[in-house]
Parts: structure tokens; sequence; C-alpha cells
């Protein structure tokens, strides 16, 4: 078995998943596109390294000729510039929900109420069926997690309402 009977299957079929996948993510296809796409654009890479060290001499013939060139310049500056920050500082989604889970957190039964288009009574109720026995409607909710020994996500999860049609988006 020689590199080039490894690197040349590799490429290709990792060139069809990753650019397969690619389409599936810009057309918004998704289940397991996202994972399958970046795992698989690693051995597309490995391929690819291995098809240039197998193929070195037409390769830098390649890159000699103004074509050549020109398109390995252009897709690098491409590559470079995906990795620049543009309009603005941009926050990762967990990110934003963990700060809004704390927002939450820091607030009383009246508050969350508020936030969560529930009453205080609601609140109350949902936290003592989940066996919160010290429940201050003045405490936050944080507060409360702590003087009944639970952590705050258990707290939060305990208040949220129940999400419409059971789905998990």
């Amino acid at each position: 078995m020689t590199l080039r009977t490894i690197a040349t299957p590799l490429t290709i079929g990792s060139f069809i998943v990753v650019c397969l996948t690619g389409l599936f993510m810009l057309f918004g296809i998704r289940g397991l596109t996202g994972p399958v796409h970046e795992v698989t654009s690693i051995l597309f890479v490995v391929g690819s390294i291995l098809h240039i060290v197998i193929n070195w001499k037409p390769t830098l013939n390649h890159l000699k000729k103004p074509l050549g060139a020109t398109l390995a310049i252009v897709f690098t500056l491409i590559s470079v510039a995906s990795v620049i920050p543009m309009g603005g500082k941009r926050q990762n989604p967990k990110q934003v929900l963990g700060q809004a889970g704390e927002v939450i957190l820091d607030q009383n039964l009246q508050g969350a109420a508020v936030i969560t288009k529930q009453s205080e009574q609601e609140l109350m109720g949902k936290l003592i069926q989940a066996g919160f026995k010290a429940v201050d409607s003045k405490a936050t909710l944080r507060e409360i997690a702590k003087a009944n020994g639970q952590t705050s996500l258990v707290t939060l999860a305990a208040i949220l309402p129940a999400k419409a049609g059971g789905s998990h988006e």
C-alpha cells in the first residue's frame, strides 16, 4: 500500500462530505451537519496535505504560473479574512442564554414572575412542588436556592414555564 492509495481516496471522499455538508449548512438543513462537516474537514486537510506531499513538484509548477499563484493568494486572504471580527462583537448564544439566566436568578419572585410571564403564586407553587421548603418571596432566586441547598440551575429550571408542544429545538 502506498501513500497515494490512502491520500487520494481520503481526499476525494472527505471533499464530497465537506462540500455537501457545507451546502446543507448554507441552506439551513440541520441535523448532524455541523459536527460531521467539522470532523470531516480535518480528514480533508490531512488528505490534502498528503496529496500535496505526493505531488510536490506538480504543485510547485502550478504555483509558479500567474493563475495558480493568484488563486493561492486570494484563497489565503479569504481564509485569513474569515476570522477577522466584522460588524461589532457577536456573543456566543450559550453566553447570552447564561446571562439571561443570571438576570432571572437575581430577581425576587415578583421580578421573576414578570420576566417569565407567570404570577408570583405560580412560581411559589412550582418551587414548593419541586421540594423547596424555605421560599421567601422577597429573596432572590439565587438566595432561595442557597437557603434550600440547591443549585441556581435547579431553582431556575423549577420556575421556568413548560415549553409548549414539548419540542426541543
